[in-house]
């Protein structure tokens, strides 16, 4: 004990150890974050991507792994007992989410949009692609034309499929030389994010096609949701886990006309009030509005989903 007291009164040490700790530091609040952003997708946006949505799944694993069945952690997969059973169970991807899930809309004038999707595994982890790949998760995209039913292996821990959403739509004569550029709200470091930018007014051909996938879609409030569109500039979303059974996050709206204020406000008020009739009773989703200068934006607060999410990763216990 004496001897290490002797050493640290040595200024070099002392100096060594400073030097340790600040490093320690700048890692932590610089260095670190850089490793937990989504940037896969990066690789594939080009001038005319107009739609992003960006999904982080590891930054919820510890709370899937909480809920999952314990066993879940040493049993891979359940094997196919019998015929009405189309395939053995994968248990082990539970535990092996990607760090990145991207899905990208370059829009093509006249002709529609080409789709990227892009998945970014944990390093030297295959479990969540062997999953995806061997299920039929990608038909419930049907609202997209994929090249193929398989996700293509690029390099290491990078996987891409293509796909085409067709539609034609008029040319817009929006002028857009005084609207803000919406691509520096993406931050990449959030759980969920989403930006559409409609200067060409081409999210109608989404929702077209949306409709035709998801019928429960049709509904009263949709001639006023459809209005709505032609007057927005720009929509982005992101939502992150606070805590447990909590998901908190910001909506924000650029309308093109501010006259259209009003409509844009009327829509999402409708459009939460729709989404909660298609919620299960114990799940919650607050939209609240908040005070902002150039942009419309509302808090967004979803919970009470934990007993479902339970049950879905096959955990029924209370």
């Amino acid at each position: 004990m004496n001897l290490l007291l002797s050493k640290t009164r040595n200024p070099f040490l002392l100096l060594a150890l400073l030097f340790f700790i600040l490093f320690l530091v700048v890692f932590w609040i610089f260095i670190s974050p850089l490793f937990s952003r989504a940037t896969a997708y990066t690789q594939y946006a080009q001038e005319n991507t107009v739609g992003y949505i960006i999904l982080q799944p590891y930054k919820v694993q510890k709370y899937i792994r909480k809920l999952a069945p314990t066993a879940t952690r040493w049993i891979k997969q359940v094997p196919r007992f019998t015929s009405l059973q189309p395939r053995p169970i994968r248990l082990d991807w539970f535990h092996n989410l990607p760090r990145e899930f991207s899905l990208l809309f370059d829009y093509i004038p006249g002709t529609g949009f080409e789709t990227g999707l892009v998945i970014k595994e944990k390093r030297n982890r295959t479990a969540f692609m062997e999953e995806l790949n061997s299920s039929r998760f990608l038909n419930e995209f049907c609202f997209i034309e994929w090249r193929s039913s398989q996700t293509s292996y690029i390099k290491k821990d990078l996987w891409l499929n293509k796909g085409f959403v067709y539609g034609k739509k008029n040319p817009s004569f929006t002028n857009i030389s005084n609207l803000t550029h919406p691509l520096k709200l993406l931050k990449n470091n959030h759980l969920f994010e989403f930006l559409w930018i409609n200067r060409d007014q081409n999210a109608d051909i989404i929702l077209e096609h949306l409709i035709r996938c998801f019928q429960r879609l049709k509904n009263s409030y949709l001639p006023l949701w459809q209005n709505t569109l032609q007057n927005i500039d720009w929509i982005y979303l992101h939502l992150n886990l606070i805590e447990d059974n909590l998901i908190e996050g910001i909506g924000i709206i650029h309308p093109i006309n501010p006259t259209a204020t009003m409509d844009i406000k009327e829509s999402v008020v409708s459009l939460k009030e729709w989404i909660q009739t298609q919620l299960p009773s114990t799940m919650q989703l607050e939209v609240n509005e908040t005070t902002g200068e150039e942009y419309l934006s509302w808090k967004i607060r979803f919970y009470g989903f934990e007993p479902q999410l339970k049950r879905a990763l096959g955990n029924f216990s209370d």
